[in-house]
Parts: structure tokens; C-alpha cells; sequence
């Protein structure tokens, strides 16, 4: 055995190790792997309204289907309520726009 000390890595083959390390590492089942897509309808009818694009949830540790299941139904529902809310406020708005334009034309 030798008792030279150990070389000391060089700035590219440290910045290597890290590469390696975050490339090889697990895929986390966090809360921040899920996801939600909210988008505006562009066209036709219903033009200008929110929908849920889509809903992505991942089962945490320990989280048997079922439990994922009603987490994600949970999910579902508040995301309804939020997008109805967000679109009925939205339709007020216009509405009420619309009521002042009215009004204005008719001062005039």
C-alpha cells in the first residue's frame, strides 16, 4: 500500500461525477412531479372560456391506487369548482362591460 494522497479531481471531472449522479439518481414521486394544464377555448362558441387541459397526479410513498384515486378525484373537483368560478367571473365582466358601452351610446 501506498501512502500518497488521494489525487484531487479536476474541475471537469468533478462537474462529470455530478452529471452522473443527477442523471443516474431516482425519479422522485414528489408532489412537484404532478401536474395541471389550464387553457383558454380560442375558437368558436365558447371562445375565451378556461378548461382543464389536463391532470396529472403520481402515487406518493405509500399510497396504495384507491388512495391516488380519491387524491386525484379531490383534485378533479376543486379544479371544477375553480374553472366554473374563474368563468363566471369572466362572463360578469364582459356582461357588465357590455352594460356600460350600452349606456354610454345611449348618452350620447
Amino acid at each position: 500500500m501506498t501512502d500518497q494522497p488521494e489525487r484531487k479531481l479536476t474541475p471537469t471531472e468533478r462537474l462529470h461525477d455530478l452529471a452522473m449522479a443527477a442523471i443516474t439518481k431516482p425519479a422522485g414521486t414528489t408532489r412537484g412531479a404532478e401536474t395541471t394544464e389550464l387553457a383558454q377555448v380560442h375558437m368558436g362558441p365558447q371562445q375565451g372560456r378556461w378548461y382543464c387541459k389536463s391532470l396529472g397526479t403520481v402515487a406518493q410513498d405509500g399510497e396504495d391506487i384507491m388512495q391516488l384515486w380519491s387524491r386525484t378525484l379531490d383534485a378533479a373537483r376543486q379544479i371544477q369548482r375553480d374553472v366554473a368560478s374563474l368563468n363566471a367571473d369572466d362572463k360578469l365582466a364582459a356582461d357588465l362591460a357590455a352594460t356600460l358601452e350600452k349606456a354610454k351610446e345611449a348618452k350620447s
